[in-house]
């Protein structure tokens, strides 16, 4: 029946209605009724099944690929530079999203849950325990932030029956939360960072944290502070790094107990009585800062190749420098510089170093002797400062602070074949400026000219929306 057919019929049944009627007329006009709905609905349900069927059909490429393919894909979306948050628009909860297909698949992936930076509440301790759970058996890679007190005991007990799980752990939280860990076995643990949020001042743990079986563990990130002492084991640390300002004795008394040190990442205060200097036979790398009186007056390192120095350099550390290096024999590869200092301060430091005679790499980072830039040559010019230059990083300065000028002819003469020096190969300079920085067309010719010839080139500023420009990058 047409639509106009049927409201004209009910429009008759309407009028009908108002006059005397019989039960049977009535009765009638609803069983037709009735009939012409189910019709409609068995018409409505068949031509869904229809186009169900046909949806049912359809064949996505991507859902047709082997599952271990699928499986590395997802494993690629999750790969970052940082961990995963339980974020629906990160994966791996994005890709539960998609469908059911792939929802199964990622439920059923336990190496896409082992990693997982969670910064939360109490409220969210159900959250955790159901990405910890969906992760199985696998080691975990595993980031706690929390800075309320009254909030982390909930986090902390869900994450401590996990801790015969933990592969790479690092923990930010208040100074109270602490002792949980004092006593745990962690016997894959490979790395560990211990940082403190601060949020009571006056909190306080009487009784150090110690982490007596840890037999994996390679690289450890501890904060000194006088009212927190974590210990773990330090026989085969290969990574450590001390933060926060540790005591120079204590920081002596762990480095005794660390033959295998690889790398070392310090900021020391005060100083230490020791009659000679810690030999560390297998130091490659050494990050420290420089104050009245630093780590070099106590270390030998004959296999050092990178050394970084931050702080405010007086006269003073010149000739520790310089006795540290002829007393290790060490052969620097890179040498990077960090903070403010006059530039005949840095002159000596840089000619110090030079009596390795290898330094291939320099980095130079917020120096307060590019703001004199007319001096700049007499400084990577001078024939006794790292003569085998290859690579240069300048950055953190402010585009006043740097002649572009000098800065080529430093280029320039680092590129000569006839001076004894080894050849300059690459230059990185990032500069911090408030707003997007040009440069002078002059200067930009002069560039792409040494660029032309061989030399890499990347000049970029950075403002103060931390957005990079790209002036000039000669690989692209």
């Amino acid at each position: 029946m047409t639509s106009s057919a049927q409201c004209a019929q009910d429009h008759s049944y309407r009028q009908a209605s108002s006059q005397p009627f019989s039960n049977s007329t009535r009765r009638t006009y609803l069983r037709n009724r009735m009939a012409e709905l189910d019709a409609s609905i068995a018409a409505l349900s068949a031509e869904r099944r229809s186009l169900q069927e046909e949806s049912d059909s359809i064949i996505y490429p991507i859902l047709s690929l082997p599952t271990e393919i699928t499986i590395e894909i997802f494993l690629r979306c999750a790969a970052s530079n940082r961990l995963p948050s339980p974020s629906p628009s990160e994966a791996p909860l994005l890709l539960a999203q998609i469908c059911s297909q792939w929802r199964r698949l990622a439920l059923d992936t336990p190496v896409l849950w082992r990693y997982l930076l969670f910064e939360g509440t109490s409220s969210f301790v159900e959250l955790l325990k159901l990405w910890l759970s969906r992760s199985g058996s696998m080691p975990l890679d595993y980031t706690l932030y929390c800075s309320e007190p009254s909030r982390t005991g909930a986090l902390i007990e869900a994450s401590i029956l996990h801790s015969h799980r933990w592969s790479n752990i690092s923990l930010g939280l208040p100074l109270t939360s602490y002792p949980a860990l004092d006593g745990l076995p962690l016997p894959v643990l490979r790395s560990i960072t211990v940082q403190i949020h601060q949020s009571v001042s006056n909190e306080v743990v009487r009784s150090p944290v110690i982490i007596p079986h840890a037999p994996l563990l390679r690289a450890a990130h501890i904060q000194s502070l006088p009212r927190l002492k974590v210990y773990v084991p330090l026989r085969n640390l290969t990574t450590l790094q001390l933060s926060r300002g540790v005591e120079l004795a204590r920081c002596m008394k762990i480095l005794e107990n660390c033959p295998e040190l690889v790398h070392l990442d310090v900021d020391t205060t005060g100083s230490a009585d020791i009659s000679s200097p810690l030999v560390i036979e297998h130091l490659e790398s050494l990050a420290f800062n420089l104050g009245e009186v630093h780590i070099l007056l106590h270390l030998t390192l004959p296999r050092l190749r990178r050394l970084t120095a931050a702080g405010q350099m007086v006269a003073s550390h010149v000739s520790h420098l310089d006795s540290f290096v002829q007393r290790s024999a060490c052969i620097l590869d890179f040498l990077s510089v960090h903070g403010a200092l006059e530039l005949g301060t840095l002159h000596a430091w840089l000619r110090s170093a030079s009596h390795s005679n290898s330094v291939a790499e320099l980095e130079l980072v917020r120096c307060a002797a590019w703001y004199t830039p007319g001096d700049m040559p007499s400084l990577l010019q001078a024939p006794d400062v790292l003569s085998g230059l290859k690579r240069l990083r300048i950055s953190g300065n402010q585009p006043s602070h740097l002649d572009h000028n000098r800065l080529i002819d430093v280029l320039r003469a680092r590129r000569e074949k006839t001076t004894g020096w080894v050849v300059l190969e690459s230059v990185v300079i990032d500069l911090d400026c408030r707003r997007p920085h040009g440069m002078p067309t002059s200067v930009r010719a002069s560039l792409r000219a040494l660029a032309a010839e061989g030399l890499v080139i990347k000049f970029t500023t950075t403002d103060r929306s931390v957005t990079t420009h790209v002036i000039i990058d000669s690989q692209v």
